[in-house]
């Protein structure tokens, strides 16, 4: 038997600080935004998006994945620990490999662009979200 490990390092959120304030009805709306409607017929009676296998399994793997489908620059990514953490992130990566849009960002630019993404689905004031952004140094196993 051998176990992996892999790093987790960028600047993100951990999901589960946002879990408690998303709102339901926002992200239903996306999900109808993103897939056919026959697709999504089981999404409109969900009391808790949650309860349905959309972030974990089918199509998405966690709800960091699902919140990369608004990256519109295509910067973003997300990673999970294995145990259940999934991370919604900007990595870093060697100038020689940034997009032209990549070189002059910042980490204001970043900030405000993932507040952007997280409040489409949730309740929380977009301070708040700014400020649970950070750099996230963590680790994977499985």
């Amino acid at each position: 038997m051998s176990v992996s490990y892999w790093g987790i390092v960028g600047y993100g959120i951990c999901i589960d600080k946002i879990i408690p304030h998303l709102n339901n009805e926002k992200i239903k709306s996306k999900i109808k935004e993103l897939f056919v409607p026959k697709d999504t017929e089981s999404i409109d009676d969900a009391e808790d998006v949650f309860d349905e296998d959309w972030f974990y399994g089918d199509p998405y793997s966690n709800f960091a994945e699902f919140l990369c489908e608004f990256d519109d620059k295509h910067i973003l990514t997300w990673d999970d620990d294995g145990n259940g953490r999934a991370f919604f992130l900007y990595t870093p990566c060697y100038p020689w490999k940034f997009k032209p849009e990549e070189l002059n960002l910042t980490v204001d630019d970043i900030n405000m662009y993932m507040t952007d993404i997280i409040k489409l689905v949730c309740d929380l004031p977009e301070e708040d979200i700014s400020n649970m952004l950070d750099y996230i140094s963590d680790w994977g196993c499985g």
